[in-house]
């Protein structure tokens, strides 16, 4: 008569400490996701940014670009007003092209700037230079409106080539005068700033006050 083999004895110690770990296992993947996750989460981030800001920067070149055309297409738009917006559609597109360019690869790179220094000036003063044109324009539109309104028969006599000449190269030579002679000399900050910035070229700084 055969003698069944008595079963093995199990070992509920070690089924239990291999039970706990694996719970610890899930409990660490759940509380710290994988870098993987992250990395993609960011990167999806990141081209969702840059879609929306390609999106700004054409439309804004399309739209002053338009405006442009049909001024120049179309003869009877060709009045001292009209002068005006094709001076400010210009404006707006250099803002579009100099400035908002650059801040788009800026926020793309997580706030470094890779181009050193210059160019830092470089596109600190543009920015400054094409958004106070821009302001001038919306100044001198509304002084031509103001006379074309209150004044209407003298109007032709005020606004004639030489003032609306005038009026938009004060516009463009103005704005200069506050953008790249103050960057460029550094007087829109202080001296340890500038030396911080020589020291960390990757640091951007676009404060303009003094500490």
């Amino acid at each position: 008569m055969e003698v069944s083999e008595p079963p093995e004895e199990v070992n509920h110690s070690s089924i239990r400490t291999n039970l706990s770990s694996s719970l610890e296992d899930v409990s660490h993947f759940q509380d710290n996701p994988p870098d993987i996750i992250a990395e993609s989460s960011n990167v999806i981030l990141i081209a969702f940014k840059g879609i929306i800001m390609i999106g700004i920067i054409i439309t804004a070149l399309l739209g002053n670009a338009l405006v442009i055309a049909s001024v120049r297409r179309h003869r009877r738009l060709r009045v001292p007003t009209n002068r005006y917006v094709v001076s400010l559609a210009m404006a707006d597109l250099l803002v579009a092209v100099c400035a908002m360019t650059f801040n788009a690869s800026v926020e793309l790179f997580g706030g470094k700037w890779l181009l050193g220094s210059i160019m830092c000036d470089v596109w600190n003063s543009m920015d400054v230079y094409f958004s106070t044109a821009s302001i001038l324009h919306l100044c001198c539109i509304s002084v031509d409106r103001y006379y074309a309104i209150v004044k209407p028969l003298e109007y032709p006599a005020i606004m004639r080539t030489v003032t609306v000449t005038a009026m938009l190269s004060s516009a463009w030579i103005l704005p200069a005068l506050i953008s790249f002679i103050p960057i460029f000399m550094g007087w829109y900050t202080t001296q340890q700033h500038l030396d911080f910035r020589r020291k960390n070229p990757q640091s951007l700084s676009k404060h303009f006050r003094k500490n």
